[in-house]
Order: C-alpha cells, then sequence, then structure tokens
C-alpha cells in the first residue's frame, strides 16, 4: 500500500485542518452583494457597528462569549472581531449589547420570551421598538434571529412573517444589512410550524436579496434526526447548550455547543458580508 506523506496524514486525520467547520451556506443562489452595497450607501453611522437583535437566545452572555474573547480564533476572525469592536465593554460593540444585563430579563437589543411582534412594537421587559434601536444604536449590520417563542405561542405563519419583513424593510430603510437567520431545531413547536416559519424567511432572504444563515440546516448538519437534543440544544428544548461557548470553534465542538455554534456562523457571514459588500 502507497503510504501517504505525513502532511497530507495531517489533514485527514486532523479535523481542525481540514474545514470541516464549513458551513452550508444557501444565499449564493440570489445576489444578495448587489443589493447589500446599494443598502450600504445609505448607512450614516460608524463601520463596524454591529448589533444582535432577539430573544433570550441572542440575550444569553454565552450567545457572544466566542466573538468576544474565544479561545484559538484565526487571525480572519480576530480581524473581523476587532472591526466589530467585540473586545469592548462599551455600547460600540454590539455583542455587549446584547448580553449587557438591563432590568427585566433584557439587554439592549434583545429580551427573553420576546416575539416577532413585540419586537417590532417594543416593551417586552422594556425594551425598547426596533425603530428606537434602530435610531439609538444605527447598526451597519443586524444579525436577527427571532421565533421560537412565536412558535411556543402558535403564531400564525402567515404573521411570523409579515412580523419578520417589516424588521427587515426597517433595517433595509435605515441603511442597515440584516442578516436573515432561520430558527433552530426546538421543542417548542407546539402547532408543528417550524419548517413554514424557516421556508418562508428563506423565501424573505431570496425576495429581498438578504444574507441568510440557515441556522437550522448547520444544527441538523451536524446533528442529523433528534440528535441535537441534549447536544446543541438543552433539555428545555429551545435554549442552546453552553459548556463550551468559549471554544476553540473546532469540528467537535460545533457538534456539541449551541451557542458556539451559532455565534461561528454569524461571525463568518459578517466575515462574507464585509468581503462582498463592505470592501468592495
Amino acid at each position: 500500500m502507497k503510504l501517504l506523506p505525513l502532511c497530507i496524514l495531517c489533514l485527514v486525520l486532523h479535523p481542525s485542518h481540514a474545514n470541516a467547520q464549513k458551513s452550508n451556506s444557501i444565499d449564493t443562489a440570489w445576489p444578495w452583494p448587489k443589493t447589500m452595497r446599494q443598502t450600504t450607501q445609505k448607512f450614516t453611522g460608524k463601520p463596524g457597528k454591529v448589533i444582535l437583535m432577539g430573544d433570550s437566545l441572542t440575550y444569553a452572555n454565552q450567545a457572544g462569549r466566542w466573538a468576544r474573547y474565544g479561545k484559538k480564533r484565526t487571525p480572519a476572525e480576530i480581524k473581523i472581531c476587532r472591526w466589530m469592536k467585540s473586545h469592548l465593554n462599551n455600547p460600540s460593540n454590539g455583542w455587549w449589547l446584547a448580553a449587557n444585563d438591563q432590568p427585566r430579563g433584557r439587554s439592549w437589543t434583545a429580551a427573553s420570551g420576546c416575539t416577532s411582534a413585540q419586537y417590532l412594537k417594543g416593551g417586552k421587559g422594556g425594551l425598547p421598538s426596533l425603530d428606537k434601536i434602530l435610531k439609538q444604536h444605527n447598526p451597519q449590520i443586524a444579525s436577527i434571529l427571532l421565533g421560537a417563542n412565536d412558535l411556543s405561542q402558535k403564531v400564525p405563519t402567515k404573521n411570523y412573517l409579515k412580523n419578520m419583513q417589516a424588521i427587515y424593510l426597517k433595517c433595509l430603510a435605515n441603511g442597515t444589512i440584516p442578516i436573515v437567520q432561520t430558527v433552530p431545531p426546538t421543542t417548542w413547536d407546539r402547532a408543528n410550524r417550524i419548517k413554514e416559519y424557516n421556508k418562508g424567511l428563506i423565501a424573505l432572504a431570496k425576495k429581498h436579496n438578504l444574507p441568510l444563515i440557515d441556522v437550522h440546516r448547520e444544527f441538523l448538519t451536524r446533528r442529523p434526526g433528534d440528535t441535537w437534543k441534549g447536544t446543541l440544544v438543552s433539555k428545555d428544548g429551545a435554549h442552546f447548550t453552553h459548556a463550551l461557548s468559549a471554544g476553540p470553534a473546532n469540528t467537535q465542538n460545533l457538534r456539541n455547543d449551541g451557542y458556539l455554534l451559532r455565534c461561528w456562523l454569524q461571525v463568518h457571514k459578517i466575515i462574507q458580508i464585509k468581503s462582498k459588500v463592505l470592501d468592495d
């Protein structure tokens, strides 16, 4: 049998070198970079201001831990995190804004238990309305994940998608690039609507030429069937596992920590947006 050179063996045997963390992006099917270049021409804020919008999956401290001070990040990952100012503990850093505790179970840009309608209107735990969040923080990029609480409350698909489209359009009107994220696997899907929700979100991303992170697909790619339970999603059926949330973001850890995986996906989508849209 012909022996492989040692360097090739290393690539085969060490998953961190084999790029097994590669995401399964599907938004290459539509020309979002061209549309987002038009959007960002209206942007009036400071470059690198990225905020995270959502519910407790965004508000949790573990949700941004790897972006803020993760272990063994690559030079490219550190560079984009510095561009986002993710290492600073002040309002210039959207990861800090998402995690900084405010009264009644919320941060500046996320609130526990928040639905899509509540995010638009504001008021959940004292969270400002979307209009006020955009005005106060004026982000260049907004990474948005809502839906678990809509599923739990049996919000009709039509209503949920109407709310999400309104959120994306308000971001676009502000000159902010919205990142669409599909709803991760959850046992909170009390009306069996998660497939409809996610199909609709992908359709909205395609319709408006928006960047997309198919979080649901990324989770199931690494943990097919029901194997995401207890590995990427905790025993409560919705919140992510977090023991490895600071990384390193190697293949094994990305299969066993939901907060780490989602954070890694967001950082790499932002790298892509900066390269394809903002650096052009």
